[in-house]
């Protein structure tokens, strides 16, 4: 098996495969060299089924950044692109008023702040989502181990007043929990008024056709670990192979 980084463009040549069929490269695509723009390029490297990420230089036109992370932040196919995921990431600590900022992002800090203008909404309801998977996260680590995907059980916790029928957010909000930077986001704390429970994005299985709870209980996530193991005995990794593979 082996293991390394690729600097590619889309579609791929041939030669750029590797011939190890449990290859682990990481394909890392330069948007600016890719004839494949927006959701088919975002829909082309889904399909090739390879581990994938983008590089989009600092000198690409602002409009082409701005074209890409609205397709991925509107899309209803789920990806996960860490680069994109990083740069919403980094425009919510801005929107915030935070103090933190990720390692990487496609905009400079004029060009978010300018996004930030134009996509205030979008923004909002993605914190609002966030914040919400605080209050699900703790009340995942509370029930039985058994109930974990007993979703009338756990939606039972939650007041009619609390349910957001949103139905119109990308799925790839939640592609953010599969990268550890996401869950330092929580250091800042949440807004307790945006606390909800959301039917569509909290049952559904949006995500690669599998539920949340396979997305959150992942090995980046030290807060449900934590959380998990306060409350039950039995070691996380073996809850996670036992229920949910």
């Amino acid at each position: 098996m082996t293991s390394n980084a690729k600097l590619v463009s889309a579609p791929l040549n041939i030669e750029d495969m590797d011939n190890d069929l449990e290859s682990k490269t990481v394909y890392i695509f330069d948007y600016s060299k890719s004839e494949l723009q927006g959701l088919d390029f975002l829909n082309y490297i889904k399909n090739t089924n390879v581990i994938a990420d983008i590089f989009i230089p600092i000198n690409v036109p602002e409009y082409t950044k701005i074209t890409i992370l609205e397709a991925y932040m509107n899309s209803v196919t789920f990806y996960h692109i860490a680069s994109l995921n990083l740069t919403i990431l980094n425009l919510i600590y801005i929107f915030k008023n935070s103090s933190k900022r990720t390692f990487y992002s496609i905009f400079t800090e004029e060009e978010s702040l300018r996004f930030i203008e134009s996509h205030k909404d979008i923004l909002n309801e993605w914190i609002k989502i966030y914040d919400s998977l605080f209050a699900f996260m703790l009340i995942l680590s509370t029930m039985d181990k058994n109930d974990i995907l007993n979703i009338h059980k756990i939606r039972s916790r939650y007041d009619d007043s609390k349910m957001n029928k949103i139905n119109n957010i990308s799925p790839n909000v939640m592609s953010l929990l599969l990268d550890d930077a996401f869950y330092y986001y929580y250091q800042d704390g949440i807004d307790r008024n945006n606390v909800f429970y959301y039917p569509k994005y909290f049952e559904e299985n949006l995500y690669d056709n599998k539920p949340l709870q396979a997305i959150l209980f992942n090995d980046v996530n030290f807060i449900i670990k934590i959380l998990f193991d306060l409350v039950h005995s039995e070691q996380f990794n073996d809850f996670v192979k036992n229920t949910l593979k």
